[in-house]
């Protein structure tokens, strides 16, 4: 439920005829839930609103421009908090509903974070604000009389000046933070290259559960062994990798996509 959008009502009519209302992310949940119902002997109308929400327009994306907010298992009424997205952190928008926007994190999870507290962007301008280093702030910044930037944002960089860096904000300002409380981010080409060469190296290698040689390999196998040969360790299963870095993309948002990452 953290990561997969389904919010489902079934209604009975009259006898075995029931109608579905709420909404889905995933079309096999969908199909799957349909033949269930009627394997066991309902007429089911649907009515579930497939996700993305076509009310959302092109703006299916979004960045924290809050310096951080919370996000929650519902809009409103009694609820609970499930995440704190900070500042420059991308979200994948899937609707909208009483002032909040239901969007994944960068970590995949699901919650429903206030509007207001997010910049709406269609895929271009979603893709240009994160493509290229991040500045990681590492110590929290005063900006203004009021605001702080908190440790831990990641914002987009535009240069450096000598002890000072400048960065992007979502909303298209530019920040001017000493170099002693941010950190550049990028991962060097070579390393990402090399990554993808050692999984090359591999191919047309038998596939064997539990194999990380050239002698058998499994497919999580492969992954942890490729990013092993440039120093990085990855956890041993798919379901555990999965975890590691950001959501970068969905099935229905790839231009995110980089060299180097995992699907």
């Amino acid at each position: 439920s953290r990561i997969c959008a389904f919010d489902v009502k079934a209604e009975s009519t009259r006898g075995k005829d029931i109608v579905l209302t709420g909404f889905v992310e995933f079309p096999e949940t969908r199909t799957a839930l349909n033949k269930f119902l009627t394997a066991l002997g309902f007429k089911v109308t649907d009515q579930l609103e497939a996700l993305p929400s076509q009310n959302l327009g092109d703006k299916l994306f979004g960045i924290v421009k809050a310096p951080h907010c919370f996000t929650f298992d519902r809009p409103s009424g009694r609820r609970k908090q499930e995440n704190d997205c900070l500042l420059g952190e991308p979200l994948l928008l899937l609707r909208e509903q009483d002032g909040h926007l239901l969007a994944h994190s960068h970590e995949g999870y699901l919650g429903y974070i206030p509007s207001k507290d997010v910049e709406r962007l269609a895929e271009p301008a979603y893709v240009k604000y994160l493509d290229g280093p991040r500045v990681l702030v590492t110590k929290d910044h005063k900006r203004g009389a009021n605001e702080v930037v908190p440790a831990g944002a990641r914002i987009k960089l535009l240069h450096t000046e000598g002890d000072k860096v400048l960065a992007e904000l979502p909303t298209g300002e530019s920040l001017t933070l000493p170099a002693d409380e941010c950190r550049v981010l990028e991962i060097p080409a070579k390393k990402i290259d090399d990554i993808i060469a050692t999984a090359q190296s591999l191919m047309g290698t038998p596939y064997f559960w539990g194999g990380r040689t050239s002698q058998g390999i499994d497919c999580s196998g492969l992954v942890q062994m490729s990013y092993a040969s440039v120093g990085l360790v990855l956890p041993r299963d798919a379901y555990q990798q999965v975890f590691l870095g950001q959501l970068s993309a969905t099935r229905w948002h790839r231009a995110g996509l980089r060299k180097g990452d995992t699907l």
